[in-house]
């Protein structure tokens, strides 16, 4: 006799019978789907990070924009760097507009998905630094200022 969680095969005499545990199936699917199905906070996150980057890309005096997780596959540590030449008081300018676009969408992270671990900084920079890992990268607009300029 061979015995598993979902399915029990039974061997008597030359005949063969197949048992199914319905309860047990179904409780294997389930663990199976949670597994391979992406997390739902990533989704969201994913998807609001990046319409996140476009906004803050679109504020005048902003070269460039990107997100930096601080952990790798996690996206609910993240800074937004901005690269931009302005000189006071329009950085100052540009800072609070990128922090309230910022803040807005940490909380409306936390209420689309119920935690409240999510935590975006701002970062205001004049040169991008280097030595970050390319999966530290999460989204970026000179990804997509490159394929506009390449089909221009």
């Amino acid at each position: 006799m061979t015995l598993s969680p979902a399915k029990t095969i039974v061997l008597t005499k030359g005949k063969t019978y197949r048992v199914v545990n319905p309860i047990a199936e179904l409780a294997i699917q389930n663990i199976i789907t949670l597994f391979t199905e992406p997390d739902t906070s990533q989704k969201s996150g994913s998807a609001e990070i990046e319409k996140l980057v476009k906004s803050l890309a679109q504020l005048p005096g902003v070269e460039l924009v990107r997100a930096v997780s601080h952990q790798p596959n996690d996206l609910h540590e993240v800074t937004f760097e901005i690269l931009s030449h302005l000189e006071p008081p329009e950085r100052r300018e540009l800072a609070t507009k990128a922090m309230t676009l910022v803040r807005e969408t940490e909380w409306m992270l936390c209420e689309i998905t119920n935690e409240d671990n999510w935590d975006f900084g701002t970062q205001m920079l004049r040169k991008f630094p280097t030595f970050l890992n390319a999966n530290q990268v999460i989204a970026s607009s000179y990804a997509q200022r490159e394929c506009l300029q390449a089909a221009s």
